[in-house]
Order: C-alpha cells, then sequence, then structure tokens
C-alpha cells in the first residue's frame, strides 16, 4: 500500500501552518476527550476547545481567504474553524449517525496512532522494561510445560516483546544522548545542576535506569529463555508442528516458508546483539 493512499495528500500540512502550535494544541485536546469517547459530538469539541484553549484561539492568524481575523469571530466560530480544519486535512472524519441528529466525528485509526504517540512522547510515557523480559519467559516457559497448539503464540509474543524491549532500549540511549547533548549547551552552573536533577536524574536516571541495573531482569532470565528455545531448535518435530500451527491460522501458504519463519523468529530472540543474548 502506497503512503498517500492511507495519509490524505495535505495531511501534515498542519505542520507547516503559521497557526501549527495552536493546531497540534488542539488535536490533543481532541485526543483527550476521544480516549473517552468511541465517537465526538461537535457541540461537545467546541465547548472542550474553548475551555481549553481561550486564549490560544485568539491567537490564530489568516490563511489565505478561509479564515479572516477581520470578521472578529467569536470562540466558538473559531472552534468551528479547528474542527474545519481538521476535517479537511484528514485528522477528522464525520460519523454517519441516521438515529441522531447530531454531527459525530471519530479520529480516524492512523491520526490516532500519531496522536498517541505525540503523547506519550511529550508526557514521557512509563516503560516496563523488565516485564518484556519476564512476559517472554512466562510465556515459554508455560509453552514449553503445556506442549500444544498455542506454542506457536508464545513464540510470537517473545519475537514481540524482544523486539519491543530492544526499541525501548534504544530510545533510553537516544534520551541520555538527549540530556548530555543539552548539558553541554549550558553556560550558567544553576542550569546545569537543574537539567541533571530536575530532568535527568527524576525522569531517566531515579525512574528507569537505575530499575533496570539494580532489579535485573534480563540476567536473571536470560539462561532459562536460550535453553528453552535451544530445545526447540533441536526438535525437528516441535518445529514442524508450529509451521503447521502458522499455516492453519492462513498466515502463510506452505509448511516449509512457515517453518523458515518459525526458526527466523527464534533467532530473533536469541541472536547476539539483542538484549536477551547480550
Amino acid at each position: 500500500m502506497k503512503f498517500f493512499e492511507v495519509f490524505p495528500h495535505n495531511f501534515f500540512s498542519i505542520f507547516a501552518s503559521p497557526n501549527r502550535e495552536i493546531y497540534v494544541e488542539a488535536l490533543l485536546v481532541l485526543h483527550r476527550h476521544y480516549r473517552q469517547e468511541t465517537r465526538l459530538k461537535k457541540q461537545d469539541l467546541v465547548s472542550r476547545l474553548v475551555a481549553n484553549m481561550e486564549n490560544r484561539m485568539l491567537e490564530l492568524q489568516e490563511e489565505g481567504d478561509v479564515y479572516s481575523l477581520g470578521e472578529e469571530v467569536n470562540l466558538s466560530g473559531r472552534a468551528h474553524f479547528l474542527l474545519r480544519k481538521f476535517l479537511e486535512t484528514g485528522w477528522l472524519e464525520p460519523e454517519p449517525d441516521a438515529s441522531s441528529f447530531e454531527e459525530l466525528y471519530v479520529i480516524p485509526g492512523y491520526a490516532s496512532k500519531l496522536l498517541n504517540l505525540f503523547y506519550d512522547i511529550l508526557h514521557g510515557k512509563t516503560v516496563e522494561y523488565n516485564g518484556f523480559v519476564y512476559s517472554t519467559y512466562s510465556s515459554l516457559r508455560t509453552a514449553q510445560q503445556e506442549r500444544d497448539e498455542y506454542m506457536y503464540d508464545a513464540l510470537k509474543h517473545a519475537c514481540q516483546a524482544t523486539q519491543l524491549l530492544w526499541t525501548s532500549l534504544r530510545e533510553l540511549l537516544d534520551n541520555i544522548r538527549l540530556y548530555h547533548q543539552r548539558l553541554q549547551e549550558q553556560v550558567e552552573i544553576k542550569e546545569i545542576l537543574a537539567e541533571h536533577f530536575d530532568k535527568f536524574r527524576l525522569l531517566i536516571s531515579d525512574k528507569i535506569y537505575h530499575p533496570l541495573k539494580t532489579f535485573d531482569s534480563v540476567p536473571r532470565f536470560k539462561q532459562r529463555i536460550l535453553g528453552i528455545l535451544r530445545e526447540w531448535l533441536r526438535d525437528p518435530q516441535l518445529l514442524q508442528e508450529m509451521a503447521k500451527t502458522a499455516v492453519r491460522r492462513g498466515e502463510y501458504p506452505e509448511v516449509a516458508a512457515a517453518r523458515s519463519q518459525v526458526i527466523r523468529m527464534i533467532g530473533e530472540v536469541m541472536v547476539p546483539g539483542s538484549p536477551i543474548s547480550c
């Protein structure tokens, strides 16, 4: 599928607008409301925007002939303008409802995922790194004991959890590098201390890095995970059965291709350099 078969061609145009900061703030207001409601009533959205962005909406600038500040539109009018803008750019979609005369909207999936990402980055989503490792071990251990048709599911879960852990650790490393870079840019001693104690130590060191090092779940479960997966690799019949499960699920057309995928997923968890085998 091509990129603009998913995203509207003008989807990202709001980030090039002089009103981009207001647009993003408004989208996050809608996002918070959307997390509580499956469908958004137009009047509710207008009320939310007015209540949360009264002063900010007064800063809206003209964009061609579409919106004229000279008309001195009130706050409700400016909120309606924001909704029209989001409908035009694909951040909102109308939701037909024959049983109601109210205008209803939804945030489409592609936009919702981006807004979730924006929210997590801005508010520092808590990541339970050790939970990835334990859940991997737990699912593999259960599959090893049960030896049933869910062994393939356990392997998929283990592979996905390992990839999530790896991605999360890379993001943690990037955050540490970012804070170190900011420290180098500071001149005043008080700014350096504030950056270290108020931000780095509070948000990263004490909250994430120290527990990750002291709880030590990777070394604790590493050998157990690798032991289970090595045993699976030495069992051709087991690999064949997991491959057949993948074919029955419709994930692969033939057993040979599914078997290769099973071996690849085991390698994804065991490969040198991954969080579990390093």
